[in-house]
């Protein structure tokens, strides 16, 4: 499979191979309404947030150090080395390209994880800032976009704070009816189109 192209004004994938396009799962959970908070993040904000994802990743594929990571970026980037040695975090897969063809939404899953204290896998999301509703359909939908029989695993948000972090589970199964309600609307909305 290709790698999505994104484009970050209209906020769609687009596989160069086939053409096919895929909605961002952000964009679709934002126009259900459950990401109104977003618009009174400022740009500055969300592109910290962007380059400390990337710290993360290039630190989890052995490309960065860590005493070479942005002084604005620290605190948070050692809150994520604390949750990395304090829940025995084993990365299986960092910033992996997900998408559901059946419903044409795609996105892109920050991590699969082994926690070592109860050796489960988990899909984990990383928030700089507090836990909101939202975040439990994105992780969600996230789920439904991995292929079918994959390893069972729990999800949770990732939430880092200054040299801190709070792992918060997803463990309400409604989450997964609240996700398939948004993907049936992205459909609807891509078939009146």
């Amino acid at each position: 499979m290709a790698e999505l192209l994104l484009d970050e004004e209209t906020q769609l994938y687009c596989d160069p191979e086939t053409c096919r396009v895929y909605s961002r799962v952000t964009r679709e959970i934002r126009a259900c309404g459950f990401m109104d908070d977003l618009d009174y993040v400022k740009e500055r904000d969300l592109l910290k947030g962007r380059y400390l994802h990337e710290a993360c990743h290039l630190f989890d594929m052995g490309r960065l150090d860590p005493s070479s990571v942005d002084p604005s970026l620290r605190p948070k980037f050692n809150g994520y080395l604390k949750a990395k040695e304090e829940l025995g975090l084993v990365i299986i897969e960092s910033e992996l390209q997900v998408r559901n063809d059946a419903y044409g939404i795609a996105g892109t899953l920050d991590k699969i994880a082994r926690i070592r204290q109860d050796d489960s896998i988990w899909l984990l999301d990383i928030k700089g800032g507090p836990p909101k509703n939202w975040h439990r359909i994105q992780t969600a939908i996230y789920d439904l976009c991995l292929p079918p029989g994959a390893a069972p695993r729990k999800r949770a948000g990732l939430h880092l704070m200054d040299n801190d972090y709070r792992l918060v589970p997803h463990f309400n199964r409604r989450d997964f009816k609240r996700a398939e309600a948004v993907l049936e609307l992205a459909t609807a909305r891509r078939e009146a189109a």
